[in-house]
């Protein structure tokens, strides 16, 4: 090979890891962005207001403007090839703006010819029938959260046979620094002497599937970066952590050195709450997640990216707990 192939080559490399992050400032969007960094990625954010940008994303390019304009993110988008889908509108906002604004990302996609990084939860299965479910188990979602996700990735399974391309990488829920709206950093409170964690489910070791944010990062990027290996519609299962709030309570203590009480959610707030307002009720609808194990699995035992399915788990609850005694 010349030299000047060399060079071309290196340069379509350089070109090649270029990406748009939407939701900067959100657990999983922050996540992968640093991750992209470290990677040697060039990363642009389109934000709303550069002044909302936490300072650890000095090494970020903003671009202010509207996720939901298609102008703002057309332009936004000049010279990326992966557009990272990182935003999450809160539950009571879901009817009204989550395919909204993913129909917007789908369309700048298409018209650019990228490759789209969008997060799955789990809210499109219902364990009532079984436990483990893999990327092509049936979606069945007993909720109108889940109804709203399943509709999402029927959107960006249709947008693949029209000129983009879909990554998803679906994970349970999430334990990280960044993830500050997260069921988990709501459920633990710090004290100097103690921690409480609140048990949602009916027993204290019902096992959960916990997506590590920076495991899921790795994963997310792994997938990127091998992306020409993959279909034009690939969905991976970020395994995660599988563990009971028992077990969490454990790994806790031995991070912290400190006790760690488990006590029960007190979903009879939500079930009275949801009679004045939407959200309340949204979150109750949510409670069949927490008492009956939802696993994931992939349908293959050697995936592309299989190596990246290791735990940081005690880094992160470190961080997350670092994080509120600042506060």
């Amino acid at each position: 090979m010349t030299i000047i192939n060399l060079m071309l080559k290196d340069m379509e490399a350089i070109y090649m890891k270029t990406a748009l992050v939407l939701g900067l400032n959100g657990g999983f969007g922050g996540s992968v962005t640093e991750e992209l960094l470290d990677n040697g990625w060039s990363v642009t954010a389109l934000v709303r207001s550069k002044k909302s940008v936490n300072t650890r994303f000095k090494d970020v390019r903003l671009i202010e403007g509207d996720a939901n304009n298609y102008a703002d993110l057309i332009n936004a988008c000049a010279g990326i090839d992966v557009l990272v889908y990182g935003i999450n509108v809160p539950y009571d906002q879901w009817d009204s703006q989550s395919v909204k604004l993913l129909s917007t990302s789908i369309s700048v996609a298409i018209e650019l010819k990228l490759t789209i990084l969008y997060p799955e939860n789990v809210y499109s299965f219902n364990p009532s029938n079984q436990s483990t479910f893999t990327p092509l188990s049936k979606l069945d979602p007993p909720t109108r959260l889940g109804k709203i996700r399943a509709t999402m990735l029927e959107m960006l399974q249709k947008a693949t046979s029209e000129g983009c391309k879909v990554i998803t990488v679906r994970g349970g829920d999430f334990i990280g620094e960044l993830a500050s709206g997260s069921w988990f950093n709501r459920l633990l409170k710090v004290s100097s002497s103690e921690i409480q964690l609140s048990c949602p489910s009916k027993h204290k070791d019902t096992i959960h599937t916990w997506a590590v944010l920076t495991d899921m990062a790795k994963l997310s990027v792994c997938l990127l970066e091998n992306r020409e290996k993959l279909p034009e519609f690939h969905c991976e299962h970020h395994k995660g952590v599988r563990a009971s709030f028992n077990d969490l309570a454990k790994t806790i203590e031995n991070v912290s050195n400190k006790r760690v009480k488990v006590v029960s959610f007190p979903w009879w707030l939500l079930s009275i709450g949801g009679v004045f307002a939407p959200l309340p009720k949204l979150l109750n609808e949510m409670r069949y997640l927490w008492d009956k194990p939802l696993l994931l699995e992939n349908d293959t035992k050697n995936g592309v990216c299989q190596n990246t399915q290791k735990s940081e788990l005690e880094r992160e609850i470190k961080a997350v707990l670092n994080a509120k005694e600042k506060k």
